[in-house]
């Protein structure tokens, strides 16, 4: 009897610590999958900061889909007013294919999420961060293009619930805050 409990304990603590040891082998590789996933973002992005990084990977963000970073501002636009009406899904869907987004790519599936559901305000925020880096690395003729192209695409996406630019209707308050944020993260660059 004293050998079977003493072999029950044994398989006991054996099922413990094989069961502890799975665990850590799982975290290892969830760690390793963090850090892989971090070194490919870093080097389509050209950050190095990891605290922004992760803010990205946390947001969502992968490595493939970089090109939605560009669509970030378009979409907070869009969601200004806390909705989003299918004149301005379709001028974001426009901007899109005007900046080159592959309609069947990783970007794309992630924009059509957006469009549904309005991301998380931390996306807006990693958005910021980010674009202060690479309008800061970039030279300002640059950095005045890219600023420019951002901000009349938002215009434009603003622009398409109120009306057409040339009839006047004004950006609704919340679509102006987004551009006048916007505008703020390129004024601090120069």
């Amino acid at each position: 009897m004293k050998d079977m409990i003493h072999e029950r304990e044994k398989a006991l603590e054996n099922e413990f610590f094989a069961s502890r040891e799975r665990e850590l082998i799982e975290k290892m590789k969830a760690e390793a999958a963090a850090a892989n996933d971090r070194e490919a973002l870093a080097k389509v992005t050209l950050i190095q900061d990891t605290r922004l990084l992760d803010s990205l990977l946390a947001a969502g963000v992968r490595a493939e889909s970089v090109a939605s970073l560009t669509l970030v501002p378009l979409v907070f636009v869009a969601w200004g007013d806390h909705r989003m009406v299918d004149v301005e899904r379709r001028a974001v869907l426009q901007a899109a294919h005007d900046l080159g987004v592959d309609p069947e790519g990783v970007p794309a599936d992630l924009l059509q999420g957006w469009l549904e559901q309005r991301p998380p305000e931390k996306l807006f925020t990693a958005w910021k961060e980010w674009i202060r880096l690479v309008a800061t690395a970039l030279p300002a003729d640059e950095r005045q293009r890219l600023a420019r192209q951002v901000l009349d695409h938002c215009r434009e996406v603003a622009h398409a619930a109120g009306g057409f630019l040339e009839t006047g209707h004004p950006i609704e308050r919340g679509q102006r805050d987004v551009i006048e944020e916007i505008e703020a993260v390129f004024a601090e660059s120069d």
